[in-house]
């Protein structure tokens, strides 16, 4: 049973917003780890971690810090350090439309991080960024306070104004997948569960 949104799938998040919502395929789970809270967001000079170092405090405990780093994969404007500040103030978890490094002393503090890279090259520290503003982070839009659901799937964000509608949404659309699986491993086909013609009856 679905209580609370750290038991929600991302997929069926996604399912509940008409299939929206979910970033691109790009933005890989590396670490292992599921996370969900609300967005805090930032857009930053690609390839330049300054901004991030500067706002990381401000950041509540809690949070998703979400990154719009450009979507560059040459430099890691992510690595051990931040995340140790980022566990430092509670933070749940980042997700990096960019690069990171250090993924192996990142897992092993059990820190959820996404990002579209992997790169030993690390940033330059030369500032410039935007924070608690509207970003595009894997294709999809993000606002300050939306909800954010991260697992081995993907990523999938869910706008603060609908968060309510799409969690009650999950709840049901688990259930009848969960009968559905049920009704599957006793014999029924999948064309009769979903009321989907495979042509036997033509």
């Amino acid at each position: 049973m679905i209580e609370r949104w750290d038991q929600v799938p991302s997929s069926a998040a996604s399912d509940c917003q008409a299939r929206f919502g979910a970033m691109r395929a790009e933005i890989r789970n590396l670490t292992g780890f599921s996370v969900t809270g609300p967005a805090h967001t930032i857009r930053i000079q690609p390839g330049d971690s300054l901004s991030l170092h500067r706002e990381l405090e401000h950041v509540g405990a809690g949070s998703v810090l979400i990154i719009d780093a450009g979507g560059v994969e040459s430099r890691a404007v992510w690595g051990e350090l931040l995340t140790e500040a980022a566990i430092a103030q509670g933070i749940a978890g980042v997700v990096i439309d960019g690069a990171v490094r250090d993924i192996a002393r990142i897992q092993e503090r059990g820190f959820p991080l996404f990002a579209r890279a992997v790169t030993p090259s690390g940033p330059v520290k030369s500032g410039g960024g935007n924070a608690r503003v509207p970003i595009s982070c894997g294709g999809v839009t993000v606002a300050q306070g939306d909800r954010v659901v991260g697992d081995r799937d993907g990523v999938t964000v869910v706008p603060a104004a609908q968060e309510s509608q799409v969690f009650e949404c999950v709840k049901r659309v688990v259930e009848q997948e969960r009968q559905w699986a049920e009704a599957i491993r006793q014999g029924r086909r999948t064309t009769d569960l979903l009321g989907l013609d495979d042509g036997r009856s033509k």
